[in-house]
């Protein structure tokens, strides 16, 4: 199969090369995946990807269950993607289905679609892992999510999100009643006016465990580090908030807002300019 190759001492390992355009690489991308058919945990696979942009159009990648998909690292491989999220669906650039046990690693994930509604990376299965991953969304689309978890608590450790939204709301990782383990996450997200609600981590009830988080959001009408509510009961440790509202008189900017919640809070570094509101609600 053109693009890839599968050759000795590999045996369980399909390297993804990427001499092609971008669209050829996004390709044989998808088709390396596809071809993956006796994986289990008894027979896991390596999928690996060489250097370059690898453009799946308006596919996503669906991660399988033993299969990890493995970068030359984040400044070296790029997945792009303008996957939208397709309702209840819950479709990203790259999507985690339900039960599967993999880990993706070591490259960038940039969802590019500009209308309404994008994800970077969707998780729905407590066996997955995120590790050195970068994940972008560019200025153009409005109601955009960086991460997006729901019911379940995986593991996600050094993430860079970057995010500029035109419109609607904002999240970088959005965590829905879930229980995921973050390490070392920065969340950079820097909107304009016309966004409504922006927050670096939105936890709606749930879990979660976050240490050494650095979120810096800027530019919606109201501006969050973290916004904590539906009975959450996050654990936040080691990390720093750095929140500056738009300049309008009509603007917020909030560290944190933990309401209806049990919020364990240590050694955090707050700041938060401009607006109304303040460091911690």
């Amino acid at each position: 199969m053109a693009g890839l190759a599968q050759t000795p001492p590999f045996q369980r390992t399909i390297i993804v090369n990427s001499g092609g355009s971008p669209t050829a690489n996004g390709t044989a991308l998808l088709a390396a995946l596809s071809g993956i058919t006796t994986n289990s945990s008894s027979n896991p696979w390596l999928l690996k990807l060489e250097p370059g942009t690898h453009d799946i159009g308006s596919s996503t990648v669906t991660m399988k269950d033993y299969v990890d998909v493995e970068g030359s690292g984040r400044d070296a491989t790029l997945i792009t993607s303008a996957q939208p999220m397709n309702g209840s669906s819950a479709l990203g650039a790259v999507t985690v289905p339900s039960g599967v046990h993999c880990e993706l690693r070591g490259l960038t994930v940039k969802n590019t679609f500009s209308t309404d509604q994008a994800i970077g990376v969707s998780i729905s299965s407590s066996g997955f892992s995120l590790n050195q991953v970068n994940v972008v969304l560019p200025a153009g689309v409005s109601n955009s999510f960086g991460i997006y978890i729901a019911y379940v608590a995986p593991t996600l450790t050094q993430i860079g999100i970057q995010m500029s939204s035109s419109g609607g709301t904002s999240q970088g990782v959005y965590s829905a009643f879930a229980s995921p383990v973050i390490k070392d996450l920065t969340v950079t997200i820097q909107d304009t006016s016309g966004v409504s609600f922006s927050a670096g981590f939105d936890l709606v009830g749930g879990n979660a465990t976050l240490d050494g988080i650095t979120a810096t959001v800027s530019g919606a009408a109201a501006n969050y580090g973290m916004y904590i509510y539906a009975n959450a009961s996050p654990l936040v440790t080691r990390s720093r908030f750095t929140v500056t509202a738009a300049n309008n008189i009509n603007s917020g900017a909030e560290g944190i807002r933990c309401y209806g919640s049990n919020c364990t809070l240590e050694d955090l570094r707050i700041s938060a300019d401009g607006g109304g509101g303040g460091g911690l609600t």
